[in-house]
């Protein structure tokens, strides 16, 4: 378990994050804890989150198990997780969803100069 220095375990998206390597990995925890956050208190199954979020099932119970090893989300038992609301947890799903959006803006700028250049050729 991940410790501050005041021996406290963390309860952060970046711990959960560390666990989950591949190129989803952020946009599923974006997308999961979007969906709970505007469900706090609600639990909810496998299957919901996935129509909700947008995000396959298979991809959905890694996000859901890393978070609950995180300490964000409680799992309810069956295939449903719950989400308390934690203002740590919502400042820092802020600061991801900012950080997640400039990428992709970065990214769209990046293809749109390409294609101006490739055009004046």
């Amino acid at each position: 378990m991940v410790e501050d220095e005041v021996g406290d375990a963390l309860v952060t998206l970046a711990r959960a994050l560390a666990g989950l390597m591949g190129p989803y990995g952020e946009q599923d925890v974006v997308a999961v804890m979007s969906v709970f956050s505007s469900r706090a208190g609600t639990a909810l199954g496998l299957e919901e989150l996935s129509r909700l979020s947008g995000v396959p099932v298979e991809r959905v119970r890694r996000v859901a198990d890393a978070l609950v090893e995180a300490l964000v989300l409680d799992f309810e038992g069956g295939d449903a997780y719950c989400y308390e609301r934690d203002v740590a947890v919502e400042l820092e799903l802020r600061m991801l969803l900012e950080r997640t959006y400039a990428h992709r803006e970065h990214l769209q700028d990046n293809v749109a100069r390409f294609r101006s250049r490739r055009e004046q050729w």
